[in-house]
């Protein structure tokens, strides 16, 4: 009997687990942007408008969206967000797997007495490292060296 999908997936998960930490990070990513997307944009418009933000513009504003441009309208400028935000989500949750899997490694021996006692120390560092590698890039991107350091012939 052929295996079902579901076992190869799985399988497929296991033998490549770093592609599949990217995959579902890119995933989960795109899903909460694009389910944020409307409000985004209403917040948007809101921000370069002149109208104050009160519930009875938002819900104006939202109606008039609709009517005038269509329901999709809301989510105009998504693709865009997405080619951002999904190799970032993507990157970020999979450094955060690894980082697990390197701490659990590293402390094998003493995890399980962590996990039992000193719940915080490693799911700590795990959540503050993950983003480390992401933030220093963009970082470096936005402020080049030039920027930073002095002028050598002054």
């Amino acid at each position: 009997m052929a295996p079902t999908y579901l076992q190869q997936a799985r399988q497929w998960t296991k033998q490549h687990p770093v592609a599949a930490s990217l995959l579902a990070g890119a995933v989960a990513g795109g899903t909460a942007k694009t389910v944020t997307a409307p409000m985004d944009r209403l917040k948007l418009l809101f921000q370069v408008g002149k109208l104050p933000l009160t519930m009875r513009n938002l819900h104006t504003l939202a109606l008039d969206l609709y009517k005038e441009e269509g329901f999709f309208n809301l989510w105009r400028g998504n693709t865009a967000t997405l080619a951002r935000v999904m190799p970032y989500a993507g990157i970020q949750f999979t450094t955060h797997e690894q980082y697990k899997q390197w701490l659990r490694h590293a402390t094998s021996q003493q995890y399980v007495a962590w996990q039992s006692t000193l719940t915080k120390p490693p799911r700590t560092t795990e959540g503050s490292t993950a983003p480390f590698p992401l933030c220093s890039l963009l970082f470096s991107r936005r402020f080049p060296t030039e920027i930073c350091l002095p002028d050598p012939g002054s």
